[in-house]
């Protein structure tokens, strides 16, 4: 996974032996470790590791463990506000190379996609943890991380949805409404079993 960067503070997360997630946080200037926070999490998936960029406002920083777990820690405390567990809660089965998530914020929320049945796209109350709006599902389970964008004038998010391998239905791309978890628009001729890429947005209201 790669580095968030804050206020002179590094955070990126890290995995021991298969048994235990580790978000570090360090010295920008020096590359000394301020402290971490370690939790167990025991299994293992094709090519182990953490997968997920942190996310960090001026309060708490936002993980997404390879297993799912979701955490709101406090920079001051280095302790939990809150925590799910994005496979547990929306039983979705741990993909294969791990769950795969960077949490996007939005105002009050916090914003990531289980890609469950029940739930594809998920919003959060940043300091409390309670669900906002939950999307209907978009296809398989992937490991793309929602878009922030605005398009038509409209900020949404943008989601790419897997579709089943060797089948012929395709998997969906979506624009997603910030306000509730609508679908504002969606193009059903996408086809990829594995989607990595998150969208970007290019001039003229277009998507690559």
């Amino acid at each position: 996974s790669a580095p968030a960067i804050r206020d002179g503070e590094v955070y990126i997360q890290d995995r021991i032996e298969q048994k235990q997630d580790v978000l570090r946080c360090l010295d920008a200037n020096t590359g000394k470790e301020l402290w971490n926070f370690t939790y167990d999490a025991p299994g293992d998936v094709s090519h182990d590791g953490p997968r997920m960029v942190p996310t960090v406002d001026e309060k708490y920083v936002y993980s997404v463990g390879m297993l799912g777990h979701f955490f709101c820690l406090d920079r001051k405390t280095h302790k939990p506000v809150w925590q799910k567990n994005l496979c547990d809660d929306y039983k979705v089965k741990v993909p294969g190379w791990g769950c795969v998530q960077t949490p996007v914020l939005y105002k009050d929320l916090v914003i990531v996609a289980p890609q469950g049945k029940k739930a594809y796209i998920a919003a959060y109350k940043r300091d409390t943890g309670e669900t906002v709006w939950e999307t209907p599902s978009l296809g398989l389970v992937g490991y793309v991380s929602p878009a922030l964008t605005k398009l038509g004038g409209v900020e949404q998010l943008v989601m790419i949805g897997a579709c089943p391998k060797g089948k012929t239905e395709p998997g969906e791309v979506a624009g997603i409404s910030l306000e509730d978890g609508k679908v504002l628009w969606s193009y059903k001729g996408w086809r990829c079993f594995i989607p990595i890429p998150f969208p970007v947005t290019l001039p003229d209201d277009r998507l690559f």
